[in-house]
């Protein structure tokens, strides 16, 4: 049988006619599926409020501009609805300045300095000499001031010293053993020395007690029976040694109830005798023959203790109780260094002539020193003075070394010495010649190194030295032979002819006095004293301090805000009681209460501060010091100003942004402006010499660009201001 089956669905071409329409609506619909949709929210708008003025005027502004300005008895906000957050800005009043009574004198103040060679000018606002000035000074009345510079360098090494430990007699120990020396009856113990404990007597013979009163709990004198105070007392005692030997029973035990006094045998004392005799042989055996330039000493050798100890023994011969130990008291010997030769001294004497001896070697003349008309061309010109002085000692007349001898300066600042880097190595024999052929018991310190170089002075490029180089001390020396040690002494070594800087070759310079007189260094100089006028301001009041800012973000405020903004504090005389002014400072705060009174926020006023100032204005701040003439500004000015606003613009929630104000601002004090500005006072010069002698020269007076004054016109107060007032800000 044959079977048909019938079957229905899409053919090959309705399938591909299917998808080419799908693909064409897929193509169509793109641009519409992929687009996003976004929905956008209701618009906020944002805006600000100010209320300020004490609270009777109020400010809008939308983002960017101003909306309106009100004059109102008392500040409103109306919240926009729907916002999120608020921001607020609370700033506080300032408080008002100190009224005070100013008023305006003048005193004098001093100042001193100097004027130093070299150096110049020193001190606290010393004005500067001018070149005639300094020639006044210096110029000692024509004369010129005297000037001594000394050069000491160049003294030669000291010796070295030298040390030996050896065991010397000097500290002998001599012991006596007395357990001999008591009859037969009796014997020596240990106890026969013992110690007891008795009272402290007075005059009379009787104990003392140290007595204390008995006190209760609550530290009151106990009483006894009869009403009088009971007392604890204790007996005052001390310790007392005493001796004694106790007799010996027949069994062989120490009766120790009965202490007696034991006889001693009368060579007891025979025995100590001879020992402080032994004593006194060892001790003139210590120095062995010393001399002035030598120091010798005995050693402790073995046929020298051997003999002591003999003669000890024969002393109490034949039971010995005399003994000398074996001198085991280690000690040293030091052969001490001879110093290094001393320097030689240098010195130049003359007086300050104002004349340049290097430009002119045979001199100016001899009348730099005083103040001409004519002034002579060889001596320095005054303008250049300045310079001269305080080059002179420091550039032209100089102390230093040299290579060489002479009046060339040759290798100026040469300094080198020659280092003995081993004992005996110098250009010179030893000045010790001991002929020891043991060189185990004889040594020697290293020399003092010799200085190769000259000590000068130099003047005007010329230069006085020495002829004569100083040399190094000799070495220390010690020698020991097994008997005695023997060595050099700090008497020697003070001794050292010969080795000390010597002579003299000086330059020709006109007033200039060169020799090898020890002195000191006396360079002459000048104090400087200065009184200028001071304008003293009194009585200026202090400025009142600025309010408080505080930021605070709120999330929801109602409709029924209010405001307390205070105007600013007022002006408090000096006189103002502190408890008022506190007061009146408590009134200054900035509050802003909302939502049925939960939300209160504040922001403090500024503090008042009653006190007054007193301000100096002195010359010495305005006196050029190198011309001496005073340059005072056109008026003096005293004042405090008052806390700055602590207002800091900065919105972030508009893009209108307040400009700078003066909210919570505090008041300026009481000033003073004061014309009266001129400057005058005196300055003197006085001359130090170089032998310490003073001379004072005439008073110079100081001039002033500042005019005079009428301080009934010149000199006025500056009132004192009130503070700024508080303010409140909103932002949304």
């Amino acid at each position: 049988m044959k079977h048909n089956s019938k079957k229905t669905g899409f053919t090959l071409v309705e399938l591909m006619v299917f998808f080419v329409f799908v693909s064409l609506v897929l193509a169509a619909s793109a641009p519409i599926i992929t687009k996003r949709v976004k929905y956008i929210p209701e618009r906020v708008g944002h805006g600000k409020f100010m209320c300020y003025n004490g609270g009777h005027t109020q400010v809008y502004y939308n983002a960017t501009k101003l909306i309106s300005t009100e004059s109102v008895s008392q500040c409103e906000f109306k919240p926009p609805k729907k916002n999120a957050l608020f921001k607020i800005e609370l700033i506080g009043a300032g408080a008002g300045g100190t009224s005070t009574s100013p008023y305006a004198d003048t005193t004098m103040h001093s100042e001193s300095g100097g004027y130093s060679l070299p150096g110049g000018p020193y001190g606290k606002r010393s004005i500067n000499p001018t070149g005639p000035q300094l020639i006044a000074i210096f110029g000692d009345g024509g004369h010129g001031a005297d000037f001594t510079i000394v050069q000491t360098s160049g003294a030669g090494g000291h010796g070295g010293s030298v040390t030996r430990h050896y065991t010397g007699i000097s500290s002998p120990h001599i012991t006596v053993d007395e357990s001999g020396c008591f009859s037969s009856e009796s014997y020596w113990a240990d106890w026969c020395e013992y110690k007891v404990t008795v009272c402290d007597e007075d005059a009379d013979g009787n104990c003392i007690y140290d007595c204390t009163p008995k006190l209760d709990a609550d530290g009151n004198p106990i009483l006894d029976a009869d009403g009088n105070p009971e007392e604890t007392c204790v007996q005052r005692t001390h310790e007392e040694t005493r001796y004694g030997c106790t007799k010996m029973t027949e069994n062989g035990d120490w009766d120790r109830d009965g202490i007696v006094e034991g006889p001693k045998k009368e060579e007891c004392s025979d025995w100590h005798t001879e020992a402080n005799k032994i004593h006194a042989d060892i001790m003139s055996q210590v120095d062995c023959g010393s001399t002035t330039d030598i120091t010798c000493k005995t050693i402790a050798y073995g046929s020298l203790v051997s003999a002591f100890q003999q003669q000890a023994y024969n002393a109490t011969n034949p039971n010995g109780s005399i003994s000398v130990p074996d001198f085991g008291f280690g000690t040293s010997a030091t052969g001490s260094g001879a110093p290094g030769g001393a320097a030689s001294p240098l010195r130049l004497k003359s007086k300050i002539d104002f004349c340049n001896y290097k430009e002119h070697p045979g001199g100016c003349g001899g009348n730099c020193a005083q103040i001409t008309a004519a002034r002579d061309p060889r001596c320095v010109e005054k303008d250049n003075v300045d310079a001269y002085l305080q080059s002179l000692f420091s550039s032209y007349i100089v102390t230093g070394t040299t290579k060489e001898i002479g009046p060339q300066c040759i290798g100026w600042g040469y300094n080198e010495k020659n280092e003995h880097n081993g004992a005996h190595m110098s250009e010179r024999e030893p000045t010790k010649n001991l002929n020891l052929s043991n060189t185990d018991a004889f040594s020697e310190g290293k020399l003092g190194y010799d200085v190769l170089y000259y000590g000068a002075i130099k003047a005007w490029d010329k230069c006085a030295t020495n002829t004569v180089r100083a040399e190094g001390g000799d070495g220390g020396w010690i020698r020991n032979n097994g008997m005695q040690i023997t060595s050099t002494t700090g008497a020697e070594a003070a001794l050292n002819p010969g080795k000390d800087a010597g002579g003299l070759v000086a330059p020709l310079i006109p007033n200039y006095i060169f020799d090898r007189v020890s002195d000191s260094r006396k360079i002459p100089s000048a104090l400087i004293e200065t009184e200028l006028s001071q304008r003293n301001h009194y009585n200026i009041g202090y400025g009142g301090g600025s309010g408080s800012y505080r930021t605070y973000y709120i999330s929801n405020l109602d409709s029924d805000c209010t405001f307390s903004v205070p105007y600013g504090g007022p002006v408090l005389s000096i006189n103002a009681g502190a408890s008022y002014a506190a007061a009146l400072q408590e009134s200054l705060a900035t509050t802003m209460t909302c939502n049925e009174g939960t939300l209160r926020l504040s922001a403090d006023g500024g503090y008042y501060n009653l006190s007054q100032d007193n301000q100096h204005y002195s010359g010495f701040n305005y006196v050029n010091l190198t011309t001496g003439v005073a340059e005072p500004p056109p008026e003096h000015v005293s004042s405090h100003g008052g806390g700055s606003s602590p207002y800091s613009p900065n919105d972030i929630y508009t893009k209108y942004t307040i400009g700078t104000t003066n909210f919570g601002e505090g008041g300026d004090g009481t000033g003073l402006r004061d014309g009266c500005t001129e400057v005058y006072g005196t300055y003197t010069h006085t001359l130090v010499r170089d032998n310490g002698s003073t001379k004072t020269l005439p008073k110079y007076t100081v001039s002033s660009t500042g005019g005079g004054c009428d301080p009934s016109k010149d000199v006025k107060p500056i009132p004192a201001s009130s503070g700024s007032g508080g303010a409140i800000i909103i932002s949304w």
